[in-house]
């Protein structure tokens, strides 16, 4: 389990850090190192306290023999960085992601003998079995996910202790006794699955917070991409609502200065030289730039996907700060440029409505061809329009958009239902959106 769970770690750790686009987390990234080196030590010193636990039986049997016992010493610290190592550089192999019980065969065998074998001149000729029998704590460690059949490997593996030795010594079976040498094995076996399972419970804690630390991330993540789009929607209708006031506002007062200035030159029945023509072309490089700025702005619903999208990521940000439900349905909207501006100005001041009077619980915006034009309707559930009701300035703003666009406008209590309707009908010959200056 402790392996599985370092993979897991460490694979979130990739997703949500070093392969995100950009984003870089300090915080989450010091916390899947340590979780990573939590688990990487959990295993070292694990393998050592299986190891470490046939300590106790090498003094009962050869206690008055302090040579055995510090060569027995050395030859477990030996095995100990050998099947770590082992571990360290095969964990990655295909072998140890496809068969992890195959893996855990050859880190038995293979780890410890790599060291056993240059070590088997100090403790004599059947020291390579000897070595050879001391593998499977190591096994123990890696193969520690569940009970079941990987139990059962792991007494076998007690069993082959004695076998092993046997093979290699046979004079040694009749001195200690088949049956206190497999006890002994077993029993460093077992001890070894519980030290196992202690580890990964006293370590569980810190792996999941680690988890959890992901998945919220995870989640904010995916809530500040959609912020950003809805920022950027908003951003692009309020340079559309800005364009839109240049042209009506500042370009209607530069034409009415025109007019004036040529009022006063009329009057007066004379030019000063050179100073209305250069009036007159410092007008037009103002308009000239001013119909620029328009045009640029206007270029940013220039499809009608894009008015569609960004009613719904309107409707999602909104949905989401205030708790309303919110169901757009835009079949075949044709509305590009001012007609889109328009809509989606429309729509937002419908929505900001629904939020700041209505008490509204729900909102649906639908949008389809009717007749020979557009019919875009926004209906919620709310208090509806009080009988005395005056315009306001929300109901004013939507009444000059619509006109604006040469488009119907209307608003009106649902018949037999709770909540206001407000319906925003564009002509076919206006649909298009065609620019204007």
């Amino acid at each position: 389990m402790l392996t599985s769970r370092t993979a897991q770690i460490r694979d979130a750790w990739r997703r949500y850090v070093l392969l995100d686009d950009g984003y870089d987390d300090r915080a989450f990234r010091a916390e899947a190192g340590k979780t990573t080196l939590t688990a990487t030590l959990t295993i070292i010193i694990g393998v050592m306290a299986a190891a470490i636990l046939w300590w106790p039986t090498d003094w009962l049997l050869y206690g008055n023999d302090p040579e055995i016992i510090q060569a027995f010493i050395v030859f477990r610290l030996a095995l100990l960085i050998g099947g770590c190592v082992f571990l360290a550089i095969a964990k990655f192999t295909p072998l140890a992601r496809q068969h992890p019980v195959a893996f855990a065969g050859a880190v038995c065998v293979y780890g410890p003998l790599a060291v056993a074998i240059p070590m088997s001149t100090i403790g004599g000729p059947d020291s390579y079995w000897f070595h050879s029998i001391h593998a499977f704590p190591i096994a123990t460690l890696i193969v520690q996910t569940s009970i079941g059949p990987r139990l059962l490997i792991l007494l076998l593996a007690g069993l082959a202790g004695p076998v092993l030795w046997t093979l290699g010594d046979p004079a040694y079976l009749h001195s200690e006794g088949l049956g206190t040498l497999a006890g002994l094995y077993l029993f460093g076996s077992v001890a070894a699955l519980v030290i196992g399972h202690l580890i990964y419970w006293l370590s569980r804690s810190r792996f999941q917070q680690t988890e959890a630390l992901a998945a919220a991330l995870a989640v904010d993540r995916g809530r500040l991409r959609e912020m950003l789009a809805f920022q950027d929607r908003v951003l692009a209708a309020e340079r559309a609502r800005l364009s839109h006031d240049l042209h009506d506002v500042i370009g209607q007062s530069l034409t009415v200065l025109r007019l004036q200035l040529d009022g006063i030159r009329l009057q007066n029945g004379r030019e000063e030289t050179g100073l209305w023509p250069r009036i007159n072309a410092q007008l037009d490089q103002i308009f000239r730039e001013l119909r620029s700025v328009i045009s640029a702005q206007r270029q940013q619903f220039e499809h009608p996907d894009v008015l569609v999208d960004s009613i719904q990521q309107l409707g999602r940000g909104i949905a989401r700060e205030a708790g309303l439900s919110i169901r757009i349905q835009l079949k075949d909207c044709p509305l590009v440029y001012d007609r889109a501006i328009a809509a989606f100005e429309i729509c937002r001041e419908a929505l900001t409505n629904c939020v700041r009077h209505a008490q509204a619980r729900s909102v649906r915006i639908e949008g389809r061809p009717s007749g020979r034009g557009y019919l875009l309707t926004i209906r919620d559930d709310g208090v509806g329009l009080p009988a005395d009701v005056r315009p306001g300035t929300g109901t004013e703003s939507m009444r000059e958009r619509a006109a604006s666009a040469g488009a119907a406008w209307s608003i009106e209590n649902n018949a037999g239902q709770p909540g206001a309707c407000v319906r925003v009908w564009f002509p076919h010959d206006q649909a298009s959106g065609v620019q204007h200056d």
